[in-house]
């Protein structure tokens, strides 16, 4: 018997193949595998359809976050027909992607924002965007608290969101995490924006095709105020930055009462410039008011414009007004001339609250133009006997007449007595509104028309001369500001700040509830700063700008410039001209140099050297103002939209007013 054992392992012997010789065959012989220059994951998605007419960047992008930096599920969302427009701004284009982590999220943004600035030339702008080395000493510090494992990098909790803003051509890139974009649901809010458009543009098609009773245009426009002012049911009710087209209507029902197809009359701009004239003879003889109300609002509308327009008089600025023979005798006054005739014509005999907000902002009008027919009591007693709830914009109003009404400013009664008057007024109506005064307080439009209530008549002057000196309506530097200041009379330093005026601005500061800031109270404090020659009030309220909710963008800084020069202090001009320019620098985003700043900084330059021998301090910042300056004329040159003789001539002429020294030469 033969010996058992263990049997032997067979090992089945490989395939022979062209790899097995590879040992035999010199490396300086060997094929390499060719390597795909494409990444492995381009290929994962389908890229998302490009909108009409997209930004010439818009494939590329999104080409570069799906090939190269890998981020999945990428939508495309076309703002740019929006009305009103994002707060983003205009012509917006929206780019939706989602990043596998946190790591890969800030990685990603920050290689996107350095590629487009080099394939582009953009200047991007990330908001939440933690940079490289902020990464790496996050992940360090965690490792050291032995608070980061291997698979958990820590960063997706601090941000998940990081908003990349191109800088030109309306493209945003928002990227998000996955739970962060569950949690944002960016989509869902602004598909509900877009349907909402669409559905208003396709009505605005129907009745310009004539299925359906045409009207003056959108309903609505130009019926809000200015500001923005929190309500019970929408935080912002009064602002409105509604464009809506002008209608060319070419066809109308048969049942339509209004007339405009056989003229081809422009609705809307006939009504924002006031010219009722030319609506009313186009109206049907029977025109039910309160049948149509909005054919009727817009005609009251073009009405009220027309005192707006025409007489611009009796404002806050001190002008006043020849006399108007449009208004007749008085509030009782209804048929005295055919102006008022024929609004009250179009006054609805059961008037619904847009109405009553029109015929408000016609006694408001009123009142400025003819306060001794039509006081301020009537105003604030027609208020008070409206259908409750009356909106809190109503209130505004009327509080905006009686601070700027001229029938509490004239000099018949001192100053101090008028101003006290003035406040008691908007007070008793800002009690009437909320009894308890909780919910007042946090509006700050009523702390404005307080503000106003107190503030001297020269502030708004002094802000118009401001404004003045960064102008570059004309066509050279130098031509429009060159003696402004001294048209406008002002005696800088005279006007002192009323007591309870400090004590409302300082309210005004301390209430932290308020969600937002009103730009024109904010530049009129700055303006009444430097009225009373209160400069160290006007440089803390500059630097602390930034905590109160307002950008200092490029206005701010132009605004800044002319108060400074408006001021004529020297001290206040060699601190600005060592700071403003550095300042702007430090903006996120940054201000860019224009030709009205670089006008203005000279024009601080100027005042900064003034009485004294140039150190040569401000020497570069004087170059680069006069460089760009020479940039800008050469650009319009080369645009034809000025000879080069005449702005040569120009040139010269405002530089040999700069060399002798007058103050109210600005260059």
């Amino acid at each position: 018997m033969e010996a058992s054992g263990p049997p032997e392992p067979t090992t089945p012997t490989p395939p022979k193949t062209s790899d097995s010789t590879e040992g035999s065959v010199p490396w300086y012989l060997r094929v390499k595998t060719p390597v795909s220059k494409f990444h492995p994951l381009a290929e994962r998605q389908t890229l998302p359809p490009l909108p009409e007419d997209p930004p010439p960047a818009l494939q590329a992008v999104l080409t570069q976050l799906s090939g190269e930096e890998g981020i999945d599920y990428l939508k495309v969302l076309d703002l740019r027909a929006l009305d009103p427009a994002p707060a983003l701004g205009e012509n917006i284009v929206m780019i939706i992607g989602t990043a596998r982590s946190g790591r890969q999220l800030h990685m990603c943004s920050d290689r996107i924002c350095r590629w487009l600035r080099k394939e582009f030339g953009m200047r991007p702008f990330a908001d939440g965007l933690v940079g490289r080395g902020e990464l790496k000493l996050q992940q360090r510090r965690a490792r050291r608290r032995g608070k980061l494992t291997i698979a958990q990098s820590g960063i997706e909790e601090a941000a998940g969101w990081v908003c990349i803003t191109a800088g030109s051509q309306g493209l945003v890139i928002q990227l998000f995490t996955r739970n962060k974009r569950e949690e944002i649901d960016l989509e869902s809010l602004w598909g509900k924006e877009l349907e909402r458009d669409a559905k208003k543009r396709e009505a605005e098609q129907r009745v310009a095709e004539g299925k359906e009773q045409g009207t003056f245009g959108a309903f609505g426009r130009g019926l809000s105020t200015r500001f923005p002012i929190p309500g019970s049911v929408q935080a912002r009710a009064f602002h409105s930055q509604s464009r809506h087209p002008s209608q060319m209507v070419t066809e109308f029902p048969a049942g339509n009462l209004v007339r405009f197809a056989e003229d081809r009359i422009n609705v809307d701009t006939h009504v924002r410039k006031g010219h009722y004239w030319r609506l009313v003879p186009r109206v049907s003889e029977a025109f039910d008011p309160d049948a149509d109300l909005k054919n009727a609002a817009y005609l009251m509308e073009a009405h009220i414009n027309h005192l707006r327009n025409k007489f611009r008089g009796n404002n806050y600025s001190g002008k006043l007004t020849g006399g108007c023979k449009l208004l007749g005798q008085g509030i009782e006054d209804r048929t005295s001339t055919e102006f008022l005739q024929s609004y009250f014509k179009y006054f609805p005999k059961r008037p619904p609250p847009t109405h009553l907000r029109l015929h408000l902002q016609f006694l408001t009008e009123t009142n400025r133009i003819a306060p001794e027919r039509y006081p301020l009591s009537e105003i604030t007693s027609f208020l008070k006997t409206l259908p409750e709830p009356v909106p809190a914009e109503l209130y505004y109003i009327c509080m905006r007449a009686i601070a700027d009404s001229p029938e509490h400013r004239s000099y018949k009664i001192p100053a101090s007595e008028a101003a006290a008057l003035r406040l008691s007024l908007i007070q008793g109506l800002a009690e009437h509104f909320d009894p308890t005064s909780t919910l007042s307080r946090r509006i700050p439009e009523f702390q404005f028309c307080k503000f106003r209530a107190l503030v001297h008549k020269a502030v708004t002057q002094v802000l118009l001369a401001a404004k003045t000196v960064c102008s570059m309506r004309r066509a050279e530097a130098g031509k429009e500001a060159d003696g402004a200041i001294k048209k406008f009379n002002i005696r800088v330093g005279t006007y002192p700040l009323d007591p309870r005026l400090i004590k409302v601005e300082r309210e005004s500061i301390e209430q932290k509830c308020q969600s937002y800031a009103i730009r024109e109270y904010t530049e009129q404090v700055m303006a009444a700063y430097v009225a009373a020659d209160h400069w160290t009030a006007l440089w803390n309220r500059w630097k602390n700008l930034k905590y109160m909710s307002v950008r200092r963008d490029q206005e701010f800084y132009e605004l800044l410039i002319g108060l400074v020069v408006v001021g004529a202090k020297q001290k206040e001009g060699v601190y600005a001209a060592r700071h403003i320019w550095n300042d702007m620098r430090r903006e996120t985003p940054k201000v860019p140099m224009t030709a009205g700043i670089a006008k203005g900084l000279l024009a601080v330059v100027q005042l900064a050297e003034r009485d004294s021998n140039p150190s040569g301090e401000f020497a570069e910042l004087k170059a680069g103002c006069n460089g760009y300056l020479e940039g800008w004329h050469k650009w319009r040159v080369e645009k034809g939209l000025v000879e080069e003789k005449e702005g040569a001539a120009a040139n010269v002429a405002g530089e040999r007013k700069a060399g002798e020294g007058s103050e109210g030469a600005i260059v």
